[in-house]
């Protein structure tokens, strides 16, 4: 009997132990499914909250030179691409356009620039005549162009890429006259953000911005610097001289046109008109591109990277130096060009360090 019992009662143990545990595991399971729903709810809201970035498929462009040495244009092809917010809130994609080389039955092509693409953005010019990398290289791939597309709201935000292929007649181009290239254009390297615009920044310490550059790292021909955020707009200067030159009454109209044409031919179409004030009597002139004034001297006087002296905003012209400013019209100085950045610019990255600087496009 007493065994019986004892027997009975390590069931009964038993039993409870097993129970325990099943109730254990039963609650760990309805802990674990619950939290499994929530997580994955927040993720799914999460994924939903994300900018969608779509594209074209990668877009068969072949190119097919001349029978004969002349220069023209080859071919072009519309590559589209859009990105549409699930909230209305402002984001930003950044991507690569690439131009692939594909397998090639007639044989190689060999860089010399006599193949080259250009591309525009909804008319706007985003590069021009980028060299085709050689074909049956490891890399068969050459970067086009490191843009962004925006979006503010709900909607769907496009683009249409218009991409023209061109063929520079040489004395050495007689190996691949008459020759197909296969190639397709394709988008890489997207990263999507939210978006900031650079008139929000705080431009006390960080105020070096990078504009319309394809580079990871801002080359010094493309860095300005923010002078001040102005209902006017973003009042920027290069930090690199464009020239040199005397004080004359047509300098801003010549520089403007020089610049527009030149270095700032991809930028043009950011910055704003501005009526400039020539001098004290009050003459104005009216144009994109103007010069520093005795306030901005006042406000960078100290900064080493401006080479002196330098031409500023005055008649018959200031000079400003390391002893200070000088009438002269006589000797010539730096030119910085200055102009009024449209205050709907974007940031795609940076900080506005002079090492990170805000990159615009």
């Amino acid at each position: 009997m007493k065994k019986n019992s004892v027997i009975k009662k390590r069931n009964a143990i038993t039993l409870m132990v097993v129970i325990i545990i099943a109730i254990f595991l039963a609650l760990f399971g309805i802990y674990y499914a619950i939290n499994s729903y929530f997580e994955a709810k927040a993720n799914q809201e999460n994924e939903g909250l994300r900018p969608s970035f779509y594209t074209d498929e990668n877009n068969q462009m072949d190119i097919i030179t001349p029978s004969e040495n002349v220069d023209k244009e080859l071919n072009s092809l519309t590559y589209k691409i859009s990105l549409r917010n699930k909230t209305n809130t402002l984001s930003v994609c950044k991507y690569n356009l690439y131009y692939y080389w594909d397998q090639n039955p007639e044989g190689y092509y060999s860089e010399d620039g006599q193949l080259t693409l250009s591309g525009k953005v909804d008319d706007e010019i985003v590069f021009e005549d980028i060299i085709l990398k050689n074909y049956n290289l490891s890399d068969l791939k050459t970067l086009l162009a490191s843009y962004y597309i925006i979006n503010d709201g709900g909607a769907i935000a496009n683009q249409t890429w218009q991409i023209n292929a061109y063929f520079h007649a040489t004395s050495s181009e007689s190996n691949i006259l008459n020759m197909t290239y296969p190639g397709k254009i394709a988008v890489e390297e997207v990263s999507c953000s939210e978006g900031r615009y650079l008139k929000e920044q705080d431009i006390k310490e960080n105020n070096c911005v990078c504009l319309n550059s394809r580079d990871e790292f801002c080359p010094d021909d493309k860095l300005y610097q923010i002078l001040a955020i102005t209902k006017d707009g973003i009042k920027m200067v290069k930090t690199k001289y464009y020239g040199v030159a005397p004080w004359s009454s047509d300098l801003l109209e010549r520089l403007s046109a020089s610049f527009l044409d030149n270095e700032g031919k991809y930028i043009k179409n950011m910055i704003n008109n501005h009526e400039w004030v020539l001098n004290a009597k009050g003459d104005k002139i009216t144009s994109k591109i103007g010069l520093l004034s005795l306030d901005d001297y006042q406000a960078i006087s100290l900064n080493e990277e401006y080479l002196k002296p330098y031409v500023l905003l005055a008649d018959p012209g200031l000079m400003a130096n390391v002893y200070g400013l000088e009438e002269n019209s006589i000797d010539v100085g730096y030119i910085y060009p200055v102009f009024y950045l449209k205050d709907n610019a974007i940031i795609s990255k940076g900080d506005g360090t002079r090492g990170n600087p805000y990159f615009v496009n």
